[in-house]
């Protein structure tokens, strides 16, 4: 009777530490007591979703594994019972702050980070429904049960039972793990969670993630974490590249550098001179190099999912007590502060919404700068905010992209919340989609700024093109190609779908070490299938109406058009990228499709 221990993970960092820890638990309580397989990972990435950082994933098949436990049975009644632990899946949350930096708000655990407290319940939350989505994506069957822990390495049992107090509440419904514990400690708290359930064949009560008859390691997750890995070895050598250019060392010795910090910082140009590609990098060098927290807003659903991917595929963590750059929409941003100043509905499970906040968003970021102006929101509710909404809020530096093309309430806002010396601006100067109204960031506020002027986007034949058509139409636009840069292609064609040249095409694209991914096509409106029902009055998700023609070509397509896909990423470099023309700006690829260009 034995169970085998598994450990499994990168031995020089403080997650595989703690594995060894919690490895050491198991082999000492379950010798002689059960059988079976237990598998810890550590440090792990789910690759494709918001949420992709988790420090330990453990999962379990063993037998013979039993403890008596307090809990609710059906009728909702305490008892006090043997129960039957057969398989598990967890995901904990490591946290090593002593005592003193551990502070109980309610049922919300926060931690201190750099002076400022950060709500480690809402992050272990947010693990706990990203593995079971990253599991459900992969294995394509319904994911299992996942308990959700947080383990405070440094926090002894008596620290712990002094930080519960004598909230009662707290007592018996929270997932926190002191420095040193049992196995009866943690599946208790794992029964508490999730009820467990009367085995009538069995006669017992049993806590299970799955049904029974089912094994946890037929989900293979081993295989299914081993995805970012999988990527990085096959991601083709644009994406490469790009990984290599935002991890440069940027700041350092740059005219701007010491601006950053202390006033606003535009970088200026033209389309395609690296605009957006220079925020990235001087994120990724605040974060890393300076341990700051950064957000990136853009207004392109479609930029925000290839910059998460970058940032995913570059190691980039994403915890809210660790240095981070992130990147969302502007919408979301702004909907999450209006949450946060206390504006919508509170739904039946707790949470509060705005179910017209797009309807009316110039109307609600007009209000909210109108209260901020009398006063009726106050200096001391902002500070309040970035404490009880930390995640979503307080970003030590907010890097705008697209700037021009902001509104002035948008504008304004972001000043207000954050100071202008904490913003950094992309401004394209005439790039213009959302009004004709240049918004001027710089009016009145000390900044700094960078022009850019060349191009680092295109290769240089389509620079060349350009400008010659720029001139032709007397466009005013000029940029210094860079002579070194060979390849890309734009394909325009009058046959709607010449998938023999498209073939040709790829085989050009792989010649340069690039993958599908790197071949992106671009839709007209009239190809995508809005929303719809069915016969049996089911809707139908918004898609490109060819994707099964495509696939029967051999194309298989990542369609961007989806809305369920839009905020996520493609995490198959097998797969072409496909978007309308309105949401492919800021977007690189190796070769681009135009189809049904009018």
């Amino acid at each position: 009777m034995a169970v085998n221990t598994e450990l499994l993970g990168n031995h020089n960092t403080a997650e595989y530490k703690a594995g060894q820890a919690l490895k050491a638990i198991f082999d000492d309580e379950l010798r002689d007591k059960a059988s079976g397989h237990i598998v810890i990972l550590c440090g792990v990435t789910l690759f494709g979703q918001a949420t992709k950082d988790v420090d330990l994933v453990i999962y379990g098949d063993v037998k013979d594994l039993k403890h008596k436990f307090k809990f609710r049975n059906n009728n909702n009644e305490m008892q006090f019972d043997t129960v039957y632990i057969d398989n598990f899946c967890m995901c904990i949350e490591v946290k090593q702050h002593e005592a003193r930096d551990v502070k109980l708000d309610g049922l919300v655990l926060k931690v201190r980070y750099n002076g400022k407290p950060h709500d480690v319940t809402h992050q272990s939350e947010k693990q706990k429904y990203a593995l079971a989505n990253f599991l459900e994506d992969r294995t394509k069957r319904r994911a299992p049960y996942i308990y959700n822990f947080i383990w405070l390495t440094e926090v002894p049992r008596k620290s712990l039972f002094i930080l519960l107090g004598d909230d009662d509440s707290a007592k018996t419904r929270h997932n926190y793990l002191p420095s040193t514990f049992s196995l009866k400690w943690l599946f208790q708290l794992a029964a508490v969670q999730k009820r467990p359930y009367k085995d009538l064949q069995r006669n017992c009560y049993v806590c299970n993630s799955l049904s029974k008859n089912n094994n946890i390691h037929e989900y293979d997750i081993c295989s299914a974490l081993s995805l970012l890995t999988e990527m990085r070895q096959t991601m083709g050598d644009l994406t490469r590249k790009k990984l290599e250019k935002i991890s440069q060392r940027l700041i350092h010795d740059q005219s701007y550098a010491k601006s950053i910090g202390k006033e606003l910082l535009v970088v200026a140009g033209r389309a395609g001179t690296g605009k957006t590609v220079k925020l990235i990098r001087l994120a990724y060098d605040l974060a890393i190099n300076h341990g700051k927290r950064c957000l990136i807003l853009t207004y392109n659903q479609a930029l925000v999912s290839d910059i998460k991917r970058m940032l995913a595929l570059s190691g980039m963590p994403d915890g809210v007590d660790v240095y981070s750059v992130n990147i969302e929409t502007l919408h979301k941003f702004f909907y999450e502060l209006a949450i946060g100043l206390g504006f919508g509905k509170e739904s039946w499970k707790g949470k509060k919404y705005i179910d017209d906040f797009l309807l009316n968003y110039r109307s609600y970021l007009a209000d909210i700068n109108e209260f901020i102006k009398e006063g009726v929101i106050e200096k001391k509710d902002i500070e309040n905010l970035m404490v009880s909404r930390h995640d979503e809020i307080a970003w030590d530096f907010v890097l705008v992209d697209e700037a021009q093309d902001w509104n002035s309430s948008e504008r304004d806002l972001i000043y207000k919340i954050f100071t202008p010396s904490k913003v950094i601006i992309a401004d394209g100067m005439d790039q213009m989609v959302r009004s004709q109204q240049h918004c001027n960031w710089a009016y009145n506020v000390d900044h700094y700024r960078v022009y850019e002027k060349r191009c680092l986007r295109q290769k240089r034949n389509l620079v060349e093109f350009v400008n010659q058509y720029a001139e032709e139409f007397d466009l005013g636009w000029a940029l210094e190609p860079i002579q070194e840069y060979e390849g890309g292609k734009v394909i325009i064609s009058a046959a709607p779908t010449p998938y023999g040249l498209f073939r040709r095409e790829f085989e050009v694209c792989e010649q340069y070490g690039n993958r599908a991914y790197e071949m992106m096509f671009l839709t007209p409106p009239v190809l995508v299938q809005r929303q719809a029902k069915t016969a049996n009055g089911e809707k139908t998700s918004r898609r490109f109406v060819m994707t099964e023609e495509f696939l029967k070509e051999g194309f298989k397509l990542w369609d961007g058009t989806r809305q369920d896909l839009r905020s996520n990423y493609p995490t198959d470099v097998n797969e072409y990228r496909l978007f309308q023309y309105d949401s492919c700006r800021g977007l690189e690829c190796w070769t681009v499709v135009c189809l049904q260009l009018d």
